[in-house]
């Protein structure tokens, strides 16, 4: 997995695919490094990172007391806190110059998930890591204890690792990584609307009124057609719909206009009686109407 940190403090490379965050209070200096997170088996989906913990100061320490929030970043920008991280110890004793690891656990449930597809609107995904721990020297009849300042730290994971690596083990859904064109046509804004609700129906489980949505946004692309005067009477067509024409391509013409056929008589709520509609009958129905919406609204710009 491919995973690429920024922090909004000063930070140094430290290996691939991890940044180094500097605590710093008077005579004390710790170096945070968070490594690029994993799934591991649990019941519930997970995150784990590791913190590796490094002294750099001159005296002997404990570090206690963690308190890092996990955070959302929705494509604006916006912050949307998350959960907490848990952590696998307590505390942990460093002497000069020495490094401590371990693992800290992010819990999510599936509508937390949910929540991320939302924010993340089908790019990338940002998270958000803000948190500070307590200090401790460990002198000869002195403690001393600080709670360093907090530190943020940004992590993204590329879209194509969040749905082909992490959802899957989430068993969140098993998906692969399809590019739909966003369809921006304002002559179609009607045909539009009907296939942008019929995607929100799909995410919504409603899979009869995908059907429904598709069939209502042919039905506006066939309005729009004819209203252009791309017609024959002389066509078998009962609408009369000069696809030919309409592409100025007689062989084109007609494969488009057998498929537009076929799917105005499939998200017909005729054509499937007794059954339920199932994901792969919607699946299969917005994928073609919105093959053939753009490939209507791509010829004629």
């Amino acid at each position: 997995m491919r995973v690429i940190f920024n922090t909004i403090n000063d930070l140094v490379s430290s290996e691939v695919n991890s940044m180094v965050t500097s605590y710093s209070q008077a005579d004390i200096t710790v170096d945070l490094t968070i490594n690029e997170p994993t799934t591991p088996r649990s019941i519930t989906p997970m995150l784990s990172f590791i913190f590796t913990f490094i002294n750099r100061s001159e005296v002997r320490i404990r570090l206690s007391g963690f308190n890092f929030k996990f955070n959302i970043l929705s494509k604006e920008g916006g912050i949307y806190h998350s959960t907490f991280f848990s952590f696998e110890f307590s505390q942990l004793a460093l002497s000069r110059n020495q490094r401590n690891t371990m693992q800290g656990y992010v819990v999510l449930d599936y509508y937390m998930i949910k929540k991320i597809e939302e924010l993340r609107a089908n790019g990338d995904v940002n998270f958000l890591i803000y948190g500070n721990f307590v200090e401790t020297h460990l002198k000869a009849q002195t403690l001393a204890s600080t709670q360093l300042a907090s530190q943020q730290t940004k992590v993204r994971i590329s879209k194509s690792d969040w749905i082909e690596k992490v959802l899957p083990a989430f068993d969140y859904k098993e998906v692969i990584l399809v590019e739909i064109p966003k369809l921006n046509a304002k002559e179609y804004e009607n045909v539009i609307q009907h296939l942008n609700s019929a995607w929100k129906q799909k995410h919504m489980g409603q899979y009869d009124k995908v059907l429904t949505d598709c069939r209502l946004s042919v039905e506006a692309l066939r309005d729009i057609v004819k209203s252009k005067g791309y017609t024959n009477e002389e066509l078998e067509r009962k609408d009369k719909l000069d696809w030919n024409t309409y592409f100025n391509s007689p062989s084109f013409g007609d494969i488009f206009s057998k498929i537009d056929q076929q799917i105005y008589r499939l998200t017909s709520t005729a054509a499937h009686p007794g059954k339920s509609i199932n994901l792969e009958d919607a699946d299969y129905a917005l994928l073609i109407t919105h093959a053939i919406v753009n490939m209507a609204l791509k010829k004629r710009q």
